[in-house]
């Protein structure tokens, strides 16, 4: 049975791409605020994007909306094909290590939620070896300026989690999504929808979120 998307009408929502519904070389954003989405590479196939993992990516552009600063979640369905060599870059706005957040494959075998403070840089300690290569997974990053929790999430349970403060420093780079703005370190494998708060969504949302679209990425 699917679960109601009830994440649509969250105010917070500042970008959801369905990459699963989207096609062409460039799209808007199902949010409110259309943003737009270019496409190089990353062809469409069922259940999103699919990656090589050589020069493929989306630049959804530098929008204020993004600049995101007090606290944030960014969330993807993602399957890998290949996680050796470099780490991967699912989705964020960053410029390594000074400014920004990042949604990431932590090589050599775990995801993080690396973000820039104004106490610093840094990423949660994540549990290692719940990324199965060729199977979706839910990744979730959340970060809280209000009580300093940084925090990874997979499949809807906390992965890993740190204590730091302060405020996230915006970034001048475009958000990006399956590689860095340099265009290095890239996914090699499929990403299926991308969400980005301008909050930390609650243990709870968070499950229901997984539970909301894995129907789509079972089977």
């Amino acid at each position: 049975m699917k679960i109601k998307r009830d994440f649509l009408l969250d105010p917070s929502l500042v970008l959801y791409l369905p990459l699963w519904k989207l096609d062409g070389a460039k799209f808007r954003s199902e949010d409110a605020y259309g943003h737009l989405a270019t496409v190089s590479g990353a062809s469409w196939i069922l259940q999103g994007r699919d990656f090589d993992g050589v020069n493929d990516g989306i630049n959804c552009g530098s929008p204020v909306s993004l600049d995101i600063t007090k606290a944030i979640t960014v969330a993807a369905w993602v399957k890998f094909d290949i996680v050796s060599g470099t780490d991967k870059y699912i989705a964020g706005k960053i410029t390594p290590w000074s400014q920004g957040y990042l949604l990431s494959f932590f090589v050599p075998d775990a995801p993080s939620f690396r973000i820039v403070t104004t106490a610093g840089a840094g990423h949660p300690t994540p549990t290692a070896g719940l990324i199965a290569v060729g199977d979706w997974h839910f990744l979730v990053g959340t970060y809280d300026s209000y009580t300093g929790e940084n925090a990874i999430w997979v499949d809807g349970q906390k992965a890993g989690t740190r204590q730091t403060s302060g405020t996230l420093v915006v970034s001048t780079n475009s958000f990006f999504i399956g590689q860095h703005p340099g265009g290095s370190n890239l996914v090699d494998g499929s990403i299926g929808e991308v969400f980005v708060y301008n909050r930390a969504l609650t243990p709870l949302e968070i499950q229901s979120n997984y539970l909301a679209t894995k129907w789509r990425y079972q089977g």
